[in-house]
């Protein structure tokens, strides 16, 4: 048994002079229920927020101004209104929802116009919608929210028109007249205090308004025809006319899968440590620029074909190419996010001591990145913080978007000239980080 204890103590003492296996082994599972719980837990704990929505108020009236503000108190919801000029904010206009969906659709895919005639004919209500439903779930979500809170306020909304409609018919002085004869009425009839009868009728109206006497229900579904003749959307989608919903996905569990494949073949550097290749290709003209270089290109290359068979399967089975045209701008976003995928496989092979260690803290970041970009997780559901401040700093975001600028977007070279330049920046700055690291280290020649 002492034996026994032996062996397990030196394996305890082991594990303990290896930070990096220490980290692994405790830091890393931890970390990553933090992101994982921080981005679920926007999901479980009050839903998520920050989704851009543009509010054209058009009508300018009180009740056209009750909506938007039943919006802005709707956590789910970032109402913009206006727009910032060298005068100030300037409240948008219909064609600037329209210019703003089309030209940063990463950012704004949902509009909210209230036309002139928003309060249409009769009691009911016009509203027109601009929507982008890049992602199925979210367009779901919002439309459902834009829902609840009109149908939250149409009480209200209900009662401005009564007060409208009586005010057209009688006039101000009218209306007073009108609620004196109602008093005057219940004392004749049924000999009923006129004041308790003003004031019973005016509780009947806040009651109306409030919902409290049970005439109005709490959502659509119960109100049946009466809420449903009441609210008419005219719905425009800007991008994604008869496209799939499955090039979300697909976008998605490719790059995050060919990170995993590259950062793999990175690693293939240790292999060629213990079966002492390095050594023999260093012993000839061969330099370790060369040596990295050519890992590089072949990593480039691999990811490439990668991305080639995942499409093409796609595209045989969801059908998500739309045109010969968006192939050669997938191959160039393939190409740049192939270069950065690479490089950051290089990098973490570049600062890791063993094998074990690259492929744990490439599983760690890996992971993490695919949470935080959008890959595993859509990112409309992540806390404001996370999606406006986190998520465009991982490379797996600007690979997703890239790809869906084109396939959902339709987008040409210039616009797709961003996220080819973020791509490229990162495959650049990986290289020039891990080439001198890897030179100057002894690690992969003894």
């Amino acid at each position: 048994m002492r034996t026994i204890a032996l062996l397990v103590w030196k394996d305890v003492r082991l594990l303990c002079n290896d930070p990096a296996a220490l980290v692994l082994t405790f830091a890393v599972p931890m970390i990553l229920i933090f992101v994982f719980g921080t981005v679920l837990g926007g999901l479980g704990g009050g839903g998520p927020s920050g989704i851009n929505l543009i509010v054209v108020d058009e009508a300018g009236t009180a009740t056209s101004q009750r909506l938007v503000t039943a919006l802005e108190r709707e956590t789910a919801f970032r109402v913009i209104q206006n727009r910032h000029s060298e005068d100030g904010p300037v409240p948008l206009a219909a064609e600037d929802a329209h210019r703003l969906l089309q030209t940063n659709a990463s950012a704004y895919r949902f509009a909210l116009i209230l036309p002139e005639d928003f309060s249409g004919e009769g009691f009911g209500f016009r509203l027109r919608f601009l929507y982008n439903p890049q992602n199925a779930m979210e367009s779901g979500l919002v439309t459902g929210l834009l829902q609840r809170a009109f149908f939250a306020e149409a009480p209200n909304f209900f009662i401005d028109r009564l007060d409208d409609e009586l005010d057209s018919l009688f006039g101000g002085e009218g209306w007073e007249r009108f609620r004196e004869n109602i008093g005057l009425f219940a004392l004749d009839v049924f000999g009923t205090d006129p004041d308790d009868a003003i004031a019973g009728f005016d509780t009947f109206l806040d009651d109306l308004r409030s919902g409290e006497n049970g005439l109005f229900a709490d959502s659509p579904e119960e109100s049946g025809d009466l809420f449903g003749s009441l609210l008419a959307i005219e719905s425009e989608q800007v991008f994604g006319r008869g496209r799939n919903q499955a090039a979300q996905s697909m976008a998605g569990f490719a790059t995050m899968f060919l990170l995993f494949g590259l950062a793999s073949s990175a690693s293939s550097l240790f292999e060629d440590r213990q079966q002492q290749i390095l050594h023999r290709l260093l012993a000839g003209p061969v330099s370790r620029f060369q040596i990295l270089l050519g890992k590089y290109v072949f990593g480039v290359l691999l990811g490439c074909v990668q991305l080639g068979v995942l499409f093409a399967f796609g595209h045989v089975v969801f059908d998500v190419v739309h045109h010969p045209s968006q192939i050669p701008l997938l191959a160039l976003v393939g190409l740049a996010f192939s270069g950065a995928a690479t490089g950051f496989g290089m990098i973490i092979c570049a600062f890791s001591r063993t094998p074990a260690q690259a492929s744990g803290i490439a599983t760690f970041l890996i992971l993490t990145m695919s949470a935080l970009g959008g890959a595993m997780i859509p990112s409309f559901l992540f806390p404001a913080f996370l999606r406006d401040y986190i998520t465009p700093l991982t490379l797996v975001h600007w690979g997703v978007d890239g790809f869906l600028a084109i396939l959902w977007r339709d987008a040409d070279l210039i616009g797709v000239l961003p996220y080819l330049g973020i791509l490229l920046i990162f495959a650049i700055a990986t290289l020039a980080i891990a080439t001198p690291r890897f030179i100057r280290d002894a690690t992969f020649s003894q």
